[in-house]
């Protein structure tokens, strides 16, 4: 099965990245932001209990709060940075050592910085979405608010879109999920030009055995 990708040279034939590849890719890249909010979370959990003590007394309210909301937004950055900067290329880590690119669909190339932004933030909301609802569904919810309620709420029905998202990969002969479509990208390997596959080798010689 190949896809049509346009580039600036012609048209060129590349296949659809397989679901294995991008499953190890996400592993890759996951792992790597997880770590990056370890490390970031140390020194920035400090300025969020700064923002705490200082919410607790009313003339330093509104300084709290705005430390508490800085950390807690500060956090995820390392990972919108992750991937735009990756996306802006073409691939992540992940997708790298995988042999798989992801390119604008209409013309062959890199997505370019604000898709590749906007995308990302995607991304971590999904993430958000997909932790906040698995975390709800295994706590007892008999003493929740209104307002965590709806939190766990909308978590769930935003997982649930995730789910009917990746799973277009697989039913869709053109393996694209429905946000790639939405942000006109193909994910593809074999392109022209390409000669780094990454860990692609290994992978076919372990699917063969």
């Amino acid at each position: 099965m190949t896809a049509t990708v346009l580039t600036r040279d012609g048209v060129s034939e590349a296949s659809p990245v397989e679901i294995r590849r991008r499953i190890g890719a996400a592993v890759i890249d996951w792992t790597i932001c997880v770590v990056a909010y370890l490390v970031v979370s140390i020194p920035l959990g400090a300025l969020e209990g700064l923002g705490f003590t200082l919410r607790s007394e009313s003339s330093t309210d509104a300084l709290g709060q705005a430390l508490v909301a800085l950390a807690q937004i500060a956090t995820v950055m390392p990972i919108v940075l992750y991937f735009t900067l990756g996306l802006r290329e073409g691939h992540t880590l992940g997708m790298a050592a995988f042999d798989f690119k992801t390119l604008d669909a209409r013309n062959g190339t890199p997505p370019g910085t604000v898709r590749s932004l906007l995308r990302s933030l995607l991304s971590v909301v999904f993430a958000i979405a997909v932790y906040a609802a698995y975390m709800g569904h295994s706590a007892d919810r008999s003493n929740w608010s209104r307002h965590v309620t709806l939190i766990y709420a909308v978590g769930v029905a935003v997982a649930g879109f995730v789910a009917v998202d990746k799973g277009f990969v697989p039913a869709h002969r053109s393996g694209r999920a429905l946000t790639d479509r939405l942000f006109r990208l193909v994910r593809v390997t074999g392109a022209a030009g390409d000669t780094d596959r990454g860990l692609s080798d290994w992978l076919d010689r372990r699917a063969s055995r």
